[in-house]
């Protein structure tokens, strides 16, 4: 296999791996939206409501739910990029080069070599899906999973009361 259909296929490979990422932020954006409406009406009707416990219950699930949305969106710093190993590409660690000359020289450094370029395609590739991807996804499953829970218990809670 040639040099340029690895790079086609690593470039495909990123491509993807960055529209499941965005994939993933726009279901968050959506149940952020649906949260915060239901949020904001359970809300306003708690103070004069005889049904307080099924309202108490939906307004406490959207909250924790909006809260975990936005995690999916921003991952805390904490909890992002723990375990990643560095690499050239990394905006944190091009910041931390003293001048421009100084990064230049280590970026063609690393792809003069092709072996060292591919292997910071792959290590790309890989923090992206393992510490990135992974992440989102399950920060956006507990938020869903709060919020449903939250509303099959306070519908099951208001149809005992």
């Amino acid at each position: 296999m040639q040099n340029s259909d690895l790079l086609k296929r690593a470039d495909d490979v990123l491509q993807r791996t960055l529209g499941a990422v965005r994939h993933i932020d726009t279901k968050a954006n959506f149940l952020l939206g649906i949260s915060s409406v239901l949020f904001a009406y359970t809300y306003s009707n708690i103070a004069g409501s005889a049904t307080l416990a099924p309202l108490m219950i939906l307004n406490v699930s959207s909250g924790f739910s909006m809260l975990f949305s936005l995690f999916t969106i921003q991952p805390p710093r904490c909890i992002r990029s723990k375990g990643q190993e560095l690499r050239i590409m990394f905006p944190g660690h091009i910041s931390g080069f003293v001048s421009q000359e100084e990064f230049t020289k280590a970026f063609l450094e690393s792809a003069r070599d092709e072996k060292t370029m591919f292997e910071e395609i792959s290590k790309e590739i890989y923090n992206l899906s393992r510490f990135y991807f992974a992440l989102k996804y399950k920060l956006f499953a507990i938020s869903r999973n709060i919020l449903i829970a939250g509303v099959l218990v306070s519908m099951i809670v208001y149809c005992v009361t």
